[in-house]
């Protein structure tokens, strides 16, 4: 195998690599959404919805029977460590309590406006967004951005490297 194959098929790997890795913060940047609407006196039904990009949906957990958002500790009860741990975010449903997991624990911060709309029974709907928050919108762009500067750089390699190993 000549030296330039043998840097091509590097180069391969490598922007394989970048492509993948891309692809890997572009889904865990994306930005979600919690939209609820009124289905009864102090119940709702809605859906967490994420989005590749903020505009291609690729995940949708449906809601139904929300009843109350409370926070829980999450804290291990007796736990004697200095670390911080984050309050969790738990909806009570007419089936019970449900944690959905990083999606939902994304709306912790809006817990009380949660509550009110529950409560309200004026109001019809109710739509959060992630990205609402200035510095949730700061890393949502910084993260996208980096992880679209990474896809063009690894399919550039990508392409540079099948063009070396075909064409030569």
């Amino acid at each position: 195998m000549s030296p330039g194959r043998s840097d091509a098929g590097k180069r391969l790997l490598m922007g394989l690599v970048l492509t993948a890795g891309s692809s890997v913060l572009l889904w865990l940047s994306s930005p979600a959404t919690l939209s609820l609407a009124r289905t009864a006196p102090g119940e709702a039904a809605g859906a967490f919805e994420s989005r590749l990009l903020g505009l291609v949906p690729h995940s949708r957990i449906e809601l139904l029977g929300v009843r109350a958002a409370r926070l829980v500790s999450g804290r291990v009860e007796g736990s004697r460590s200095r670390s911080r741990t984050h309050d969790r975010l738990v909806l009570e449903t007419a089936t019970g309590e449900v944690d959905h997991g990083y999606v939902q624990q994304r709306f912790a911060r809006d817990r009380a406006e949660i509550a009110e709309f529950l409560a309200d029974p004026s109001r019809d709907r109710l739509s959060l967004s992630t990205v609402a928050r200035g510095r949730e919108l700061f890393r949502f762009g910084f993260a996208q951005l980096i992880g679209v500067l990474l896809a063009l750089g690894g399919l550039g390699l990508v392409a540079a490297s099948l063009k070396r190993l075909l064409g030569a």
